[in-house]
């Protein structure tokens, strides 16, 4: 019994630290996605044949 207990503290622990990993994944993906397509993209998007010239 006692060594169900602590297998459920580990998961518990895992589960927390892997849903804390995330939502720092979603906020990269958002603050990432939002720096690609954002308002400003098209400004900064060249094509290959106008850094020839």
């Amino acid at each position: 019994m006692a060594e169900s207990l602590e297998i459920i503290k580990q998961q518990a622990s895992t589960i927390q630290s892997l849903t804390e990993e995330i939502s720092l994944l979603r906020e990269q993906v958002a603050y990432l996605t939002q720096k690609l397509y954002g308002k400003s993209s098209e400004k900064n998007i060249r094509l290959p044949a106008e850094l020839m010239y």
